[in-house]
């Protein structure tokens, strides 16, 4: 393999137990990898990158040994599909997929098994009674600028699902104590903190919510999970079938499947160890399509809609009038905002909503009428015709009451995302084309 492709690195690389060494350091900030040009990386990034080396990081063995006793259920949940059974024959869940899903699930397989297998081999290197296990990472520069940890084994970077949840930088880790429903850290309280955590634990779209929203739901978790018995029943319900539904209709679905388990293990320890308990439960944030953002302030090119699109980011005037139906001026009360026909508010779209809503069903008739530059839809091709009869009955459609269904928000994300990254409208249409077909 070395030989057939010599810039491939096929070695095993495993975390450091002991912090990195002053030549260990100095070794992975000498040169840029896979860079021919001679260039070298900056002192800045060579002082973060050393920094990045030196955070101690802690992998949480109880995470680690229950997602080893539940290895069958969470390899399900992550998406393995077995392709053969014993007989070499197509199983029928594969056969099920569509062709372009046939042709990586193999490769998906290998990807969640592999996960999987690095835990069982950090779990190897631990004694039995260890709860919490020290690491380091090597990191590597690449040529676009970018720091990636250097592992191929346990890798908290690229193995988002898992291993990101289970190994963790040590700052993360504090001492909570629970009163009621109450959580502080240090006398401190960070209840709205942890509502938003063990939310996006659990799969609520906390970056579409309302603060309200999303307190509610970690209410109703909290509430509803309220004793080790009924914790144990609702986490094994979710681990067979992917979902569990609250009392309020709601439900625990899967985001990340590994900061689900984290979230239930915390809810767990705050049931069961007296007085306080430790934890590094997890919130994450991003930007809103912040490529979008900066490509809008860089060229304005859409004159007097460039405010309007900015909206979309998070990025308004002060005068704005959307903030002022806001108590906090956040992007999710913004984002949660419906409409109120009576005081003649509109509901506010994020960017892929505000795309979806342009669509317009129309009729096969009213299409060839307006076809003028396709051949084909200018003829009387029947195939043509029901077709089109077929993929409007399974495309997602414009409401006549004005909603836009999360499946029509979604047809519009890739495209969009796709136009983030400066390709042309050809690879757009592509890209879209490509999206209807998926689905």
């Amino acid at each position: 393999l070395e030989n057939s492709m010599p810039n491939m690195d096929v070695r095993r690389k495993e975390p450091l137990f002991a912090r990195p060494t002053k030549k260990q350091k100095d070794k992975a900030t000498k040169k840029i990898r896979k860079e021919r040009l001679g260039l070298s990386i900056a002192d800045k990034s060579k002082e973060a990158m050393e920094k990045l080396m030196d955070t101690e990081m802690v992998a949480d063995m109880s995470l680690v040994r229950f997602a080893l006793k539940n290895a069958d259920k969470l390899k399900k949940l992550l998406g393995y599909i077995a392709v053969e059974d014993e007989d070499g024959d197509p199983t029928p869940e594969f056969m099920k997929l569509s062709y372009k899903e046939q042709q990586v699930q193999a490769s998906k397989n290998r990807d969640i098994e592999q996960e999987i297998e690095h835990l069982k081999w950090l779990n190897k290197q631990t004694e039995k009674d260890t709860n919490k296990v020290s690491m380091w990472f090597n990191y590597f520069f690449s040529k676009n600028g970018r720091f990636f940890v250097d592992s191929n084994t346990i890798n908290p970077q690229n193995y988002k699902h898992l291993h990101r949840f289970f190994v963790q930088p040590k700052a993360h880790n504090n001492t909570y104590k629970r009163t009621g429903n109450r959580f502080s850290v240090e006398g401190k309280d960070v209840t709205p903190l942890v509502h938003y955590a063990l939310a996006q634990g659990f799969g609520f779209a906390t970056d579409k919510k309302s603060d309200a929203d999303i307190a509610t739901f970690a209410e109703t978790v909290l509430k509803d999970l309220n004793t080790p018995k009924k914790l144990k029943k609702a986490r094994k319900a979710f681990l067979d079938a992917g979902v569990y539904e609250l009392s309020n209709g709601q439900e625990i679905e899967i985001e990340h499947l590994g900061h689900a388990i984290q979230a239930f293990k915390f809810v767990e320890d705050s049931l069961t160890s007296p007085g306080q308990f430790e934890s590094a439960i997890t919130a994450e944030f991003d930007a809103v399509t912040s490529g979008f953002a900066l490509k809008l302030l860089q060229m304005p090119v859409v004159g007097r809609k460039l405010f309007t699109w900015l909206g979309k980011v998070g990025i308004f005037k002060h005068s704005d009038a959307i903030l002022n139906r806001v108590d906090v001026p956040s992007m999710n009360n913004v984002l949660s905002l419906q409409e109120n026909k009576e005081r003649g508010l509109e509901k506010f779209l994020d960017s892929y909503q505000f795309l979806a809503s342009s669509v317009k069903n129309t009729s096969f008739k009213a299409l060839k009428t307006n076809a003028k530059g396709s051949p084909l839809l200018k003829s009387d091709n029947k195939y043509v015709k029901d077709l089109w009869s077929a993929v409007s009955e399974v495309l997602p459609s414009a409401d006549p009451e004005g909603g836009i269904s999360s499946e029509l928000r979604n047809l519009f994300k890739y495209p969009f995302m796709t136009f983030n990254y400066a390709s042309s409208i050809k690879s757009i249409r592509t890209r879209l084309k490509g999206t209807m077909q998926d689905d």
